[in-house]
């Protein structure tokens, strides 16, 4: 959506509150000075009044973004180097496996290996896309990182233990545990 869209929703939005309220209160009026006496009349306002809300409700709703991030993956060098050192970080075979995409199932989400030379495209190594891997305890991140060139040392970040490490292929990637007091 728009920056422009978004504020003309807004000012509508803010317009159709005031002329809702403004609404409600000449019906509570009218009823008070027994203008309007057929419960028949105020019946059809509400139903005026709602069906316009559901309208608005039903367009704002459409414009806010539905979405999950379902998979992530990091490019690789060399495939068999890269699946063998992830199938022994995540203790786990590697679900799909192709020369140029492989992936792991870690819990529903799809962590991927992308051979991009094969597919002829450019790429910096590093910490340009920062991948999160979280552990139960932080005597199993120091497991995982153990031996693995730490690029960020294990750090007490409020209530989270936090570390980087450089994978097989470059890449930055960052493993956290909660702290246990």
């Amino acid at each position: 959506m728009a920056t422009t869209e978004l504020v003309t929703t807004n000012w509508f939005l803010i317009f159709w509150d005031i002329v809702n309220l403004i609404l409600r209160l000449i019906i509570l009026a009218a009823i008070v000075m027994g203008i309007i006496k057929g419960a028949r009349y105020i019946k059809k306002i509400i139903k005026f009044i709602d069906k316009a809300e559901r309208y608005i409700d039903e367009k704002d709703a459409a414009n806010v973004m539905n979405c999950t991030i379902a998979s992530l993956y990091v490019c690789v060098k060399d495939m068999e180097r890269a699946v063998k050192f992830y199938e022994d970080f995540f203790a786990c075979p590697v679900t799909e496996r192709d020369e140029i995409y492989s992936v792991f199932d870690i819990g529903g989400f799809r962590y991927g290996l992308f051979a991009f030379q094969k597919m002829n495209e450019e790429h910096v190594f590093g910490s340009n896309c920062l991948p999160s891997i979280g552990f139960g305890s932080v005597e199993v991140l120091k497991d995982k990182i153990s031996g693995k060139e730490i690029c960020f040392p294990l750090t007490r970040i409020k209530n989270n233990w936090v570390a980087e490490f450089v994978d097989s292929e470059g890449n930055h990637i960052e493993v956290t545990a909660p702290v246990k007091e």
